[in-house]
């Protein structure tokens, strides 16, 4: 529960008796009541953050700190769980998540900034309860919002591309518009590797034409350029004003539009929804639900499944077939 304290909130850090982030952090786990074994944890934990931040956008007091720097930060955890070597757990990512939570609540007195976990991260067992797919809807009024917004016909490329090739957000800016449309036309896909994880590059098939809507319009937005980044911006610069863009609309992050992308494709390989979205539990049940829609035997249900899942997380640009989990639950 937050605690009441008296205090001058307009002074540095909140007015928390430190100049230094990390121990204004400890002294508002201390006012919340918390004892020295979980001050000690969650300082460590929340740590994780204030380096994050310092490092992509020099913050040096929990005053500047934003709801859209916590929703970059909660990208980052996405990443962390989805990394092929030393991965964290999506508990790991919950517990660092909460911790900024609770510190940043607590030094504020609000909740401004607060953000649920089990609304942007996987559920703790790895196997995700909670749809984090935006819906139609969502994606139309955000990029509607985007639009209008500065450097906007970018942002709005960069969802599209997202939402159509199931593109990480450094991927959908760093990708060359011009030579991808022309790979999509001549070869029926386009192959992703500049700002991809360890520099990987994976091939991510033609399906619909609005993907080639996408591609011809970032080939337009991106000019003489070779990426999306304006030409009076580095790439820090743009990548932190992207984040504050879709924090204010329906969206309030970029990540979810790669699990639209996950879950339109498991429907187009396995002509039925993934397990999450139709709230049917992951595993038997759904492959018995497979089988029942499709009419075909029980084993048959399962091998498609995972074949629909290698596919994914290929195209997502993972090799472990589990980490769709995440995206379709």
């Amino acid at each position: 529960m937050l605690q009441a304290i008296t205090r001058n909130r307009s002074a540095r850090n909140f007015g928390l008796g430190s100049r230094d982030v990390d121990k204004a952090a400890k002294f508002a786990l201390r006012e919340y009541g918390a004892s020295y074994s979980t001050v000690a944890t969650q300082s460590n934990r929340f740590g994780q953050f204030s380096r994050f931040i310092r490092q992509r956008h020099d913050i040096k007091d929990l005053r500047w700190v934003q709801k859209h720097h916590v929703i970059e930060y909660i990208d980052h955890l996405n990443d962390l769980i989805e990394q092929e070597v030393r991965p964290i757990t999506a508990k790991t990512a919950h517990n660092r998540l909460s911790a900024v939570n609770r510190v940043l609540e607590q030094a504020r007195g609000d909740k401004d900034v607060w953000v649920s976990p089990s609304k942007y991260l996987p559920s703790k067992s790895g196997i995700t309860t909670y749809n984090r797919a935006p819906s139609d809807d969502l994606v139309m009024s955000a990029g509607a919002q985007l639009r209008y917004m500065k450097h906007g016909e970018r942002y709005s490329v960069m969802a599209d591309v997202c939402d159509q090739f199931g593109l990480r957000f450094k991927e959908s800016v760093m990708l060359d518009y011009k030579k991808a449309l022309k790979e999509a036309v001549e070869n029926g896909a386009i192959t992703v590797f500049r700002g991809s994880k360890g520099g990987k590059s994976r091939v991510i098939p033609l399906t619909s034409p609005s993907q080639l809507n996408v591609l011809s319009q970032g080939a337009h937005v991106q000019s003489r350029a070779s990426n999306l980044i304006p030409s009076d911006l580095s790439y820090n610069q743009f990548r932190g004003a992207a984040y504050r863009a879709i924090a204010k609309t329906s969206l309030n992050g970029w990540h979810g539009l790669r699990h639209r992308y996950a879950q339109r494709r498991y429907r187009a390989l396995t002509k039925v929804a993934c397990p999450v979205s139709i709230g049917i539990k992951h595993g038997v049940m759904h492959h018995r639900y497979i089988a029942n829609t499709n009419g075909c035997p029980l084993q048959e249900a399962k091998l498609l499944d995972r074949q629909a899942r290698e596919r994914i997380a290929e195209e997502l640009g993972h090799r472990r077939a589990e980490i769709t989990n995440s995206y379709l639950g």
